[in-house]
């Protein structure tokens, strides 16, 4: 799985490829833009993750850029000295990037059409802002007993309705009776339960039962995801937009 400087680094590389010029003379319609090619591309996001400063410091890693069909280009970055390798398949926890997944799992639940309450918790402004990232939810837990922890479950008056990052959101509107009613399930059952909806050719299982940050997976089973995404196979795909 990329990490988010090298990941910054080689989109800034393609999309400095992708600024061109256009001529044409006076009066006359300008030629329709052109840019690199595929092969110019994945050249350009190689050298990046292979040279650039920023990624050398974060080796050894696995980068993938790709569309809706398919890979287009990738690779795993070692480092001289340390054994570990990491590839498409080598499985890992995601952190942050499980949030895609839970919200594609509720757009599922609700065929498309969300509720206001759901708009609130997936934009982070529920107020229910007091969970820690690491310490409130542990292996062991269900859904429900790492939301009640400490006072996860109270929210914050002064933060309702304003954007505020934090994983509570998603533990409390999974666990809630109005929300997705999880709250019994332990991260074994709650694994189950996004593949029932994203689809069990997506490999992920629960190191802790965290909808905003429990997601154990590789990168090709999240590839896998976003290419649902990008071909509108989910529904958050085409929930993507001016309104998300």
């Amino acid at each position: 799985m990329f990490s988010i400087p090298s990941f910054r680094a080689f989109l800034a590389a393609i999309a400095a490829l992708g600024v061109t010029a256009c001529g044409g003379g006076a009066g006359s319609d300008p030629p329709a833009p052109t840019g690199p090619d595929l092969v110019a591309r994945g050249n350009a996001a190689t050298a990046t993750a292979q040279n650039n400063a920023a990624c050398n410091g974060i080796r050894p890693f696995y980068w993938e850029v790709g569309d809706r069909s398919q890979r287009l280009a990738g690779a795993s970055i070692n480092q001289a000295g340390n054994a570990s390798t990491y590839d498409a398949n080598t499985e890992m926890a995601i952190a942050s990037a499980s949030k895609w997944l839970y919200g594609a799992y509720v757009d599922e639940r609700r065929q498309g059409t969300l509720t206001a309450e759901d708009v609130q918790f997936l934009n982070f402004t529920s107020g229910y802002t007091r969970f820690a990232a690491l310490g409130d939810c542990f292996p062991g837990d269900t859904v429900a007993e790492c939301a009640a922890r400490g006072d996860n479950d109270i929210a914050v008056p002064a933060h309702v309705g304003k954007f505020y990052y934090n994983g509570g959101h998603m533990q409390q509107h999974a666990s809630l009776p109005g929300g997705m009613n999880l709250g019994a399930m332990d991260s074994a059952a709650l694994a189950a339960e996004l593949r029932r909806l994203l689809g069990s050719d997506i490999q992920l299982s629960f190191g802790q039962p965290q909808l905003a940050g429990g997601v154990r997976t590789t990168a090709a089973d999240y590839a896998r995801f976003l290419r649902k995404v990008l071909g509108h196979e989910l529904r958050i795909g085409t929930l993507l937009g001016s309104h998300k």
